[in-house]
């Protein structure tokens, strides 16, 4: 049949009511509306609702795609849909939200009649997912409110006053054999010495090699005097302690260490970026030292790495950052091995969200939206780092510590979200590596039900 010129249709005429563009997969509802099947979805996936976007008419049993209709735009528009399809199937949210919307097209035998019915299966399969993700809340959440417990309860059962904040001029006896303690195996039985000596802050920055081997101190290990004289340098020039582990360090730099551990968890590429020009000697050369791969016996400030080491590093930082968070958190691990633990679970789960982000950058056609996304993400750094560098500094120090302990123990359970997301939105693809994790997944969720099964009996 053919169309005279005034009865053709327009591009206008076959547009989408949400997008208001050409539409995709037009998928019409009982109400007559017609819409992009995933503006559809993103509809469905928002409001949690079974109505049409524009009349809000409940449509029952499943949409399907109008093939009428989606043949018609693809004879009258066949580039603008094409041109528009890549563009959808770019979105990074593209996957998991067709893939959700789809699983709602069950069985004929087990669909029900009414929106309402498709509402409460989808809180069915919401509540059985749940209860593992509830778990883990609920774990990780009291293991911070008892950290967070134990260092309020420190403070009125410990000194008040740690070293990383106290000066060494006003250090007493017990504080110096404090320090003693802290330097390792090797100064082990010297604190006794130092104690009963009476050798307090003062006294400490005004020893000098020969006084440590003569008694009452007796240090006949020469390299134990080398070792006690380096130190005490580094006293004489920080006036306090340096901090040895995460929660020195945060005793000595709150806010510091509130935006380190806020931003290695959220953009930890930004982050280590920042920290080579303004934290360069505390905080990136350990980094760096810690996750090289060549053996050397130089000190950390001593070291010269070869230039292959500095390419392996960018290179890691680039495509897997928190490989190199882990790798550093393993080398620590023997300070505390609960922070340790919570530390090494979020970097695993979310390397591997990392790595199933490079299909889309490689296959899919992401690199050609790089630029636009790290200026996105650049500018969203900035402006939440500005806001909470601007926060923590007039908040009280009680709010400060809450806020710490739980961006830090509940990093693995946001981690656990952004895993899931990942492999839900590849659902409809072979993917062998996301086959097996998911096997994984489906078998421990079994065996995790039927240990609950056989304790109810």
């Amino acid at each position: 049949m053919a169309y005279r010129e005034d009865d053709s249709l327009s591009e206008q005429d076959l547009q989408c009511s949400c997008c208001f563009e050409l539409m995709v997969e037009p998928t019409t509802l009982n109400c007559g509306h017609s819409f992009c099947r995933f503006c559809l979805a993103r509809w469905w996936h928002a409001s949690r609702h079974c109505t049409c976007p524009e009349c809000r008419q409940p449509w029952s049993g499943f949409p399907k795609v109008n093939i009428v209709l989606r043949k018609t735009i693809k004879i009258l528009f066949p580039k603008e849909v094409a041109e528009r399809q890549r563009n959808q199937e770019t979105s990074p949210d593209y996957r998991s939200v067709i893939s959700r919307f789809d699983a709602l097209d069950i069985k004929p035998t087990q669909r029900s009649p009414s929106s309402h019915d498709h509402e409460v299966q989808f809180g069915q399969h919401q509540q059985m997912g749940f209860s593992f993700s509830k778990i883990i809340f609920i774990v990780f959440s009291i293991l911070g409110i008892a950290m967070f417990t134990y260092q309020v309860l420190s403070l009125f059962m410990g000194q008040k006053d740690p070293l990383v904040r106290k000066s060494v001029l006003r250090w007493s006896r017990e504080d110096v054999a404090k320090w003693l303690g802290s330097l390792g195996d090797w100064a082990e039985g010297y604190d006794d010495r130092f104690q009963a000596a009476g050798i307090d802050g003062n006294l400490l920055l005004s020893l000098s090699e020969y006084d440590l081997e003569d008694p009452p101190l007796s240090i006949a290990v020469s390299y134990h005097r080398r070792a006690l004289i380096k130190e005490l340098e580094t006293l004489k020039t920080l006036g306090v302690k340096p901090p040895t582990d995460l929660w020195e360090y945060k005793a000595a730099y709150p806010v510091r260490a509130m935006l380190l551990l806020w931003g290695l968890r959220e953009f930890p590429r930004l982050t280590v970026v920042y920290t080579f020009f303004f934290y360069h000697q505390e905080v990136f050369q350990p980094l760096l030292y810690y996750t090289i791969e060549t053996e050397t016996e130089e000190s950390l400030y001593e070291v010269t790495l070869p230039s292959e080491e500095y390419l392996r590093f960018v290179l890691r930082l680039l495509l897997v950052p928190y490989y190199l968070i882990g790798k550093f958190t393993l080398k620590w691990l023997f300070l505390n091995y609960w922070v340790g633990g919570v530390v090494l679970i979020y970097c695993i789960l979310m390397t591997l969200v990392e790595c199933s982000k490079l299909k889309w950058l490689l296959m899919f056609g992401g690199w050609r939206e790089l630029p636009t996304l790290c200026a996105r993400i650049t500018t969203t750094a900035f402006m939440n780092g500005l806001f909470q560098l601007v926060l923590w500094q007039f908040l009280p120090t009680f709010i400060c510590d809450i806020a710490f302990y739980w961006m830090l123990f509940l990093a693995p359970y946001s981690a656990w979200h952004c895993f899931k997301a990942r492999l839900a939105e590849g659902e409809g693809d072979s993917n062998p590596t996301r086959d097996f994790l998911l096997w994984l997944w489906r078998k421990a969720k079994m065996k995790f039900q039927h240990l609950r099964i056989q304790r109810r009996f």
